[in-house]
Parts: C-alpha cells; structure tokens; sequence
C-alpha cells in the first residue's frame, strides 16, 4: 500500500474524496491474465473501498 492523492485518473465511488490523500491497494497478476489488476483506492480511516483505476 501506499499513499496517493485521488484525482480524475481513478474512477472515484464518491466523489466527496477527490483530491484527498487514500491509499492504493494493488494485487499480483497471474501470469494468464489479459488485463492487468486494478489499483484500489482505499480510505485510510474506515478502510472502505472509495475507487480503482483499471490497468492497461
């Protein structure tokens, strides 16, 4: 995890978050995947999902 500033490359689920500071959650990609795995934006007091970005 690390610390990120949400802005308009993720695809905010509420949009109250934009510009504050989350943290982004990655996961490992099995070798067979098309698509890589999304980051996640996370909100670092209650821990609720707030966003991704998909990966290319």
């Amino acid at each position: 995890m690390k610390e990120e500033r949400a802005d308009n490359s993720y695809d905010l689920l509420d949009k109250t978050y934009d510009g504050k500071e989350l943290l982004t959650v990655s996961f490992e990609d099995k070798d067979s995947v098309v698509i890589g795995t999304p980051l996640i934006l996370v909100d670092p007091d209650s821990n609720e999902v707030i966003g991704y970005m998909l990966s290319e």
